[in-house]
């Protein structure tokens, strides 16, 4: 914005020299003065046209500019201009008006995503849905073109065509929630600015929210998407069947696709995998007692284990408020997320570190309590009973 405004100033004071080349003010003097010391020693015509079109390059330079710099101020800049680079540049397009609000759709495709007024329809990435997609997000797949050819074409290796999946370079999370102000907005954000302050970037998918004039059927609205780091690793469920040295194997061989390698290298990463576990319950621990606050533990695929062995939370888009008193408290779905989190975080404290809990710990003291639990319960099969067993 800057630059085309200095640009369009220049235009004016070159325009305004050339039309006060004959007479006796600042600006002709300016204009003879330039015509003496010029060496080729130009004719005064010759001398005036170089004035009259390099201002108006100048102004039409300087127009261009403002208009197109606008245009990405609008939809984000700054900080969006790096994160554009990923899918392309974000400008309106002209596309035709929706039939149906993104937001509303059960899930979406590559058309979907481009078909959208803020990103450019001829990006260099495919947009695939990635199967953790739930009640709260479009989660898709960054895909390279290129990659999406050979995953359906095939490549050879050695006389052998293989078909190797195309791995994301990025996740784009589209928020579902309607967002009635700018402040309800940045209250999000912030809230997920918090859980990746208190996690470190080695415990969460870092993601860098912005937000979008999204022009839906009904008009414009703002609405919050995220480009996320793609983590590959496999899911830690809670829930599921193995625990101590049995989970931590399982996880090790599945990660390592062998149960082949050298008993040393498995019990180097069981123990640092352990070690890491123990740092992350620490970590979640510390964001109930100082800030308030648990990102939902609890979603199918929300936590996941990579090679390197540290638990990532890859789901940050249903953050609870931790409150002790006597309410179940649930989210905008009517799912007990803060409690179900809590009985996660215990589960992963007991399974991947193979310990007991401490039930006097105020917080597993309060929300594991039986009796709560009953209720809590209760909540949750009304959830799936009303979502269709969607959690996440």
């Amino acid at each position: 914005m800057a630059l085309g405004t200095n640009v369009l100033l220049v235009g004016l004071v070159l325009l305004l020299i050339y039309h006060n080349r004959r007479k006796d003010n600042l600006r002709g003097r300016f204009f003879r003065l330039g015509r003496e010391i010029d060496r080729g020693q130009p004719s005064d015509s010759s001398h005036a046209m170089r004035y009259f079109l390099l201002g108006w390059m100048a102004i039409i330079g300087g127009l261009v500019v403002l208009i197109f710099g606008f245009r990405l101020t609008m939809v984000g800049g700054g900080r969006l201009n790096a994160l554009a680079e990923t899918i392309g540049s974000f400008y309106v397009s002209p596309h035709q008006p929706m039939l149906q609000d993104i937001r509303d759709k059960s899930s979406i495709r590559h058309d979907d995503v481009v078909g959208l007024n803020f990103i450019k329809t001829t990006s260099p990435y495919f947009f695939r849905r990635h199967f953790r997609q739930g009640l709260r997000s479009h989660i898709m797949e960054i895909l390279k073109q290129a990659d999406v050819v050979i995953e359906n074409r095939g490549t050879v290796v050695d006389g052998v065509r293989w078909f190797p999946r195309a791995k994301p370079t990025r996740m784009l999370r589209i928020f579902r929630t309607r967002l009635a102000s700018i402040e309800n907005a940045l209250a999000e954000i912030r809230r997920v600015k918090k859980v990746e302050n208190y996690l470190g970037s080695d415990f969460i998918a870092a993601s860098s929210e912005f937000l979008v004039d999204y022009h839906g059927p009904g008009g414009a609205s703002i609405m919050l998407c995220g480009f996320q780091a793609y983590v590959e690793g496999e899911i830690l469920d809670p829930w599921g069947l193995l625990e101590g040295e049995r989970l931590l194997s399982s996880l090790y061989e599945s990660l390592h696709r062998t149960t082949a390698r050298a008993d040393a290298h498995r019990n180097q990463w069981v123990n640092a995998a352990r070690q890491k576990a123990a740092v992350f319950v620490r970590k979640i621990k510390r964001m109930i007692a100082e800030a308030g606050y648990i990102p939902d533990l609890a979603g199918a695929g929300n936590l996941v284990v990579p090679k390197t062995g540290e638990i990532r939370l890859v789901d940050i888009n249903n953050i609870s408020p931790v409150v002790f008193d006597g309410g179940i408290r649930l989210d905008d779905k009517g799912y007990p997320v803060c409690d179900k989190s809590v009985e996660a975080l215990s589960l992963v404290e007991m399974k991947m570190l193979g310990r007991s809990i401490d039930l006097q710990d105020r917080i597993y003291q309060f929300f594991l309590d039986p009796d709560r639990k009953r209720q809590v319960q209760i909540k949750e099969g009304l959830f799936y009973r009303n979502e269709g067993g969607c959690a996440g």
